[in-house]
């Protein structure tokens, strides 16, 4: 599950899970195998929406993805912002 204190991790350590592999255990321990991909892999999905890149169906699908891997609606509102960037 995607969390805002997740996000900071992943911020913290510009997205570079090599990187965060290097920080102190209890980082490592928050961070699930899989979390800096799933965050990548949302960012880019929210930047196609946005840019209107994406079907309507994909929309749908993404929408549905976001509310089974964050754990509330400020970690979507976060995802979002940070998709701006």
């Amino acid at each position: 599950m995607i969390s805002l204190e997740k996000m900071r991790i992943y911020i913290k350590y510009k997205g570079d899970e090599d990187y965060c592999a290097h920080a102190t255990h209890n980082k490592r321990t928050i961070m699930e195998d899989g979390d800096f991909f799933k965050i990548d892999s949302l960012l880019q999905d929210i930047e196609l929406a946005e840019k209107g890149l994406i079907t309507e169906r994909y929309l749908r699908s993404l929408s549905e993805k976001l509310s089974e891997l964050c754990d509330s609606s400020e970690t979507i509102s976060e995802l979002k912002r940070m998709a701006k960037l």
